[in-house]
């Protein structure tokens, strides 16, 4: 697996800042003191995931089952694509701008 798989240092830095809040928070688990909370759709399972909505702060993390989870990192993945897409049209209205002025 290490063939494949590039070393921590070699990994691009987010992947890095990523992988830190993962193994503080799971050291933090373990320990006891991260304690575990009910998944927030209340569907009473066992099987709890951490979920960061911020890699910058390791220790907050949301307790939820695997579906819930899949939930939440979908909503995530829709607010950076939607923040991308505002991103990409204000510099095209910028570009835009600069054209009509020059």
């Amino acid at each position: 697996m290490r063939a494949t798989r590039p070393k921590h240092s070699e990994q691009s830095e987010e992947a890095q800042v990523r992988h830190r809040a993962r193994r503080l928070a799971r050291g933090a688990a373990r320990r006891g003191t991260l304690p575990m909370t009910p998944c927030p759709c209340r569907c009473g399972s066992l099987l709890l995931e951490m979920h960061h909505e911020r890699y910058d702060r390791p220790f907050e993390v949301v307790w939820a089952c695997p579906t819930y989870h899949q939930v939440l990192d979908n909503a995530r993945a829709e607010r950076l694509k939607a923040a991308a897409e505002e991103a990409r049209s204000t510099c095209q209205l910028v570009a835009e701008s600069s054209a009509v002025t020059a």
